[in-house]
């Protein structure tokens, strides 16, 4: 089982947006967007289940139906794969002064800062388990 779903990601980052940058041909293929989707999803699972190698949840999360994975593991995945997907059409923003701009860099730094919280063992995982 994955550690987060399709409306997970929706609900982080919008139904609309997360459509838009799954249809990465132009083309609006709904088999385009359900492969893009899912494998924004297996990307996050992939990435997590490294962060995560030497914890219980890698095993617990895997095997769960999806509610023995902690809320906060759920929203790490769902910033991952939403971030696969929006990375992927090159998106940048402008600052005001026309410098370029990860327009969600600060999910983006959530996202890597809250891995290497994990990995330093800042974050106490089995304290998730009631999250």
């Amino acid at each position: 089982m994955s550690y987060c779903i399709q409306a997970d990601i929706e609900l982080e980052f919008g139904a609309v947006n997360v459509a838009d940058w799954a249809n990465i041909d132009r083309d609006g293929s709904a088999v385009t967007k359900a492969a893009r989707i899912a494998e924004a999803i297996l990307v996050a699972d992939d990435e997590l289940d490294e962060v995560l190698r030497d914890t219980w949840l890698k095993i617990t999360a895997t095997q769960a139906d999806g509610s023995g994975v902690p809320k906060a593991i759920v929203r790490l995945a769902r910033r991952i794969a939403g971030l696969w997907l929006y990375e992927g059409l090159g998106a940048v923003n402008y600052t005001r002064d026309g410098t370029p701009q990860h327009g969600f860099w600060w999910i983006r730094q959530w996202v890597d800062e809250y891995k290497e919280r994990i990995r330093s063992g800042k974050v106490d995982i089995n304290a998730l388990r009631g999250m």
